[in-house]
């Protein structure tokens, strides 16, 4: 009997003992097989997308809750933030700053619209997802485009680096609020986009060319050409008439603001301010054929509860240099009759 029981008894310790072994070995290999925890449940996050001013705002529409906000110096960006905002500030006089910390307007004067020899940029771009940014990069903000990144490091790659762009569609002089509204509907949209005045008239006018930039071949830019094209058919914002086009080596530079200019420059020509953005912007093509910079920018009155809008031209060495521009302008362009020469 002793030795039966004594085999029952090493059975069944050799059973419990399987027993536990087996557990010990399901509870790690669950902790090896990463399928074991890997859900097939795909899970979806909305994000809303920010509000933005648009360029044609109504001021009227602006509430002044969103006006509370005063910016100061911008202090350096966060990894991952949006650069989607040029502030105007003592020194160095422009900051490219995350628009987030802007807020929805402010008491800040804020770049819109720069106009450099024969190009015009729309600046206030949007917060999502994009190839580009304004960047300062030492004395200069421009534009940088991130698949762009790494051929700026290495000289060999500096043929990657977009040469091409395409042109829209081309709007006479007298279209000009039409072509600023096409600008701003492709930047927007995500495009670096930007207009280009012809040096020459044709039909007796000056031109604005709406283009988007860069590409690395005549076959990419066709190509947005044609999505772009597509996308708006039904509205009929453009034609079928676009084109790969070679940009000038000015267009290429990428450059938007030389930061030296008004510190060697400091003096410039001020329009009156003016609280109606059509009125203002109608100025621009009265005279930026005639002139090598000028900017419009926009801030909010707590005073009037409004946007209050003001152009800027030129940079100057001296008060004389800028009352002689001022002067030649104000003989031909009405606007510039209540004009007066500040320095930055």
């Amino acid at each position: 009997m002793s030795s039966v029981r004594t085999k029952r008894i090493v059975l069944l310790w050799l059973g419990t003992t399987f027993l536990i072994l087996g557990g010990v070995a399901s509870a790690v290999m669950s902790l090896v097989d990463p399928k074991s925890h890997v859900s097939t449940q795909i899970q979806t996050v909305t994000i809303e997308e920010p509000q933005s001013i648009p360029f044609g705002v109504d001021s009227s529409e602006v509430s002044s809750d969103n006006a509370t906000q005063v910016v100061e110096s911008a202090l350096p960006l966060p990894k991952g933030s949006v650069r989607a905002a040029l502030l105007e500030v003592d020194q160095p006089y422009w900051e490219v700053i995350d628009r987030q910390r802007l807020g929805m307007v402010t008491e800040n004067w804020q770049t819109v619209l720069i106009q450099n020899h024969h190009k015009l940029d729309y600046t206030i771009i949007p917060e999502y997802t994009r190839d580009w940014e304004w960047i300062q990069d030492g004395r200069k903000i421009k534009v940088q485009f991130h698949t762009e990144v790494d051929a700026m490091k290495d000289i060999l790659s500096r043929k990657k680096l977009g040469k091409f762009a395409v042109q829209m569609t081309s709007l006479p002089f007298t279209d000009f609020p039409k072509a600023l509204e096409l600008l701003q509907l492709l930047v927007q949209d995500g495009h670096y986009a930007y207009l280009h005045r012809t040096g020459d008239k044709f039909e007796g006018m000056v031109w604005y060319r709406v283009r988007i930039g860069f590409f690395q071949g005549a076959e990419e830019a066709q190509l947005v050409g044609q999505e772009v094209f597509e996308k708006y058919s039904k509205s009929g914002e453009f034609t079928g008439d676009y084109w790969a086009v070679v940009p000038t080596s000015r267009e290429l530079s990428r450059n938007l603001i030389d930061l030296q200019q008004p510190i060697t420059k400091p003096w410039t020509i001020e329009l009156p301010i003016e609280e109606d953005l059509t009125v203002a912007s109608a100025l621009l093509p009265t005279f930026i054929e005639h002139t090598s910079f000028s900017y419009l920018s926009q801030r909010f009155d707590r005073e009037t509860n409004k946007l209050q809008f003001r152009i800027r031209v030129g940079f100057f060495e001296t008060t004389g240099e800028a009352r002689s521009n001022m002067y030649s302008l104000r003989n031909h362009y009405r606007g510039f009759r209540n004009a007066r020469i500040v320095k930055l």
